[in-house]
């Protein structure tokens, strides 16, 4: 049972020192902020927690589950930082409607917050930042990493009946 706990809480502090390793990273601005650098940093980590506890008597499954709960932490994390990281209109929306006196805002006054600059200029900027797509000057197409990443998001919403749509 004390085996099953270090490992529980090995994993736990391994995300631990993962998110804390992401926060200094980022806010000495020594990283870029971009969802690779994250994955490094996981994978680091993950070795490192590999290392480390394979010396610790347990029950196979129970590491290997330890383990797993890590890599689940960190993709959930990933997955959230990512999301947080872009100012998201769904945010930008509810916090305008939360700032005002009265709560409420016209779907005028939600129109005014956004141009095409930082709805479509500023993502596709991000795709060619992030290796998704490149631009010849006239035109934009998607990288090898940017169809795998398509494919994977049209199975994934056709899986769940979402079709292609935003």
């Amino acid at each position: 049972m004390l085996s099953q706990m270090i490992h529980l809480l090995g994993a736990i502090g391994a995300f631990s020192i993962f998110v804390a390793t992401h926060a200094l990273c980022y806010r000495s601005r020594f990283l870029k902020p971009n969802p690779t650098v994250l994955l490094f940093i996981a994978g680091f980590w993950f070795v490192l927690y590999v290392i480390f506890f394979t010396h610790f008597p347990s029950d196979f499954p129970f590491w290997k589950s330890s383990l797993l709960l890590y890599l689940l932490l960190c993709v959930a994390y990933i997955m959230e930082y990512t999301m947080v990281e872009l100012e998201s209109p769904s945010m930008r929306i509810i916090q305008s409607i939360q700032n005002r006196t009265k709560r409420t805002a016209s779907k005028e006054e939600l129109r005014n917050l956004f141009s095409d600059d930082e709805m479509i200029l500023a993502r596709l900027e991000d795709l060619v930042d992030h290796g998704f797509a490149q631009y010849d000057g006239l035109r934009y197409t998607l990288t090898p990493r940017g169809k795998l990443i398509s494919r994977c998001f049209a199975l994934y919403r056709n899986f769940i009946r979402r079709g292609l749509g935003g």
